[in-house]
């Protein structure tokens, strides 16, 4: 009996599985974030996400058709999650969340950004560089940062206004 062509695309071969994890597995996990996911939940999803792979029929046309398919399957999961907590998701939008995210990706999942801003980030002054440290590494508020770099909380909000677009300003004058 000769196989079927959904016979040929449903088992994907375990070197094969192994490098699109590789590949694929950071992006989709920043993007769950991204879409607003909590950090608990994102591992289980893109774990379910790279499951579908294995269960489903799935041919492998190029790596940005890959990352669609992973972050479809990736923001269906989530948009379940949410529906069966009765909750509503970070963008009202998500095929507009969608654009931005392949439009800042890029065809290296996002990984230029990610150095660029990496790069930026070292560059702050020593005050701004401690404020978002404390804010996104430490999960500070802003009464603590206040208390921490001896600032008020206005000086707080408005040290880390100016550092985000010094980054934003920064990263876009990198980036090609």
């Amino acid at each position: 009996m000769k196989p079927s062509t959904l016979d040929a695309t449903v088992s994907l071969q375990p070197a094969d599985f192994e490098r699109i994890v590789r590949e694929h597995q950071s992006e989709l996990w920043r993007y769950l974030r991204y879409l607003g996911c909590e950090r608990h939940l994102v591992d289980d999803f893109v774990q379910e996400a790279f499951l579908t792979l294995l269960e489903k029929p799935f041919e492998e046309r190029s790596r940005p058709a890959t990352a669609a398919y992973l972050r479809l399957v990736a923001r269906n999961l989530y948009l379940m999650a949410l529906r069966r907590s009765s909750r509503a998701p970070v963008f009202e939008d998500l095929e507009a969340a969608e654009r931005a995210w392949v439009r800042h990706t890029r065809d290296d999942g996002g990984e230029s950004y990610l150095e660029a801003l990496r790069e930026c980030f070292s560059n702050l002054k020593d005050k701004a560089h401690r404020a978002l440290e404390l804010r996104f590494a430490e999960n500070l508020s802003r009464l603590q940062i206040a208390d921490a770099l001896e600032l008020s909380e206005d000086g707080v909000k408005s040290l880390m206004r100016r550092a985000r677009r010094a980054l934003r300003e920064c990263v876009q004058r990198r980036l090609p």
